[in-house]
């Protein structure tokens, strides 16, 4: 029998209309101490929430609710909507960088497979040193990841659960990163934001590589 780790988002809140009720807390609530209802009271002194996603999602009016949400929280809030489908590195490194200039201290992706995709690695490459290519393959990411919630506005992907980011390099070729370091902190399952989405968009299966380790030998050196 091989022995298997099974890795996967701890903590799962799935409510409708989460996005607006709960996305706020939940983000106070990975700052611990860091965040004091004293803190967010004091103009200038907020912690900087850094939302990843697509332009789309900013027409749907769904940062604009995402914002509001973590402002209320106490929260200023910086927003990249500058997401590609199959994120090119490039795109990955404009999120950084703004999120580093803005001392983002929480990433949040909202929208589709791409949008957290990105969200993840940009919530480690904040502050990594390491190339995004460097980090491509199995565990090969290193430093400290930001505190991160994924959000997804689609059924299909299922990003918000995994440890892997599928993007797309500076030669056009796909690459994927595998590391626990990539499993957000919270998903947040809002189903009312799948309402407005076609079917076929909502119910779209993932892309990404056949082999997948959602199941993880426990001693794999791959």
């Amino acid at each position: 029998m091989v022995d298997l780790t099974f890795l996967t988002t701890p903590k799962i809140v799935c409510k409708s209309g989460g996005l607006t009720s709960e996305l706020g807390q939940l983000a106070k609530s990975l700052l611990g101490d860091n965040l004091t209802d004293d803190a967010a009271s004091m103009n200038g002194n907020l912690p900087m929430a850094l939302l990843v996603t697509d332009p789309g999602i900013v027409q749907f009016g769904y940062a604009k609710q995402a914002c509001a949400s973590l402002e209320l929280a106490g929260f200023q809030v910086t927003v990249f909507d500058g997401v590609q489908a199959d994120p090119p590195y490039e795109v990955v490194r404009q999120a950084a960088k703004i999120g580093k200039e803005s001392d983002a201290t929480v990433v949040i992706g909202l929208g589709g497979g791409s949008s957290m995709d990105t969200a993840k690695i940009v919530a480690l490459a904040i502050h990594s040193t390491q190339s995004l290519d460097d980090m491509v393959g199995n565990e090969q990411a290193t430093g400290t990841r930001l505190p991160l919630i994924a959000i997804p506005t689609t059924a299909g992907t299922g990003s918000e659960m995994t440890f892997v980011s599928v993007l797309t390099g500076d030669k056009g070729d796909k690459k994927a990163i595998y590391s626990s370091k990539l499993l957000p902190d919270i998903a947040l399952l809002d189903a009312a934001l799948t309402l407005g989405m076609p079917r076929h968009v909502t119910a779209a299966p993932p892309a990404v590589p056949r082999k997948t380790p959602y199941l993880m030998p426990s001693q794999s050196k791959v």
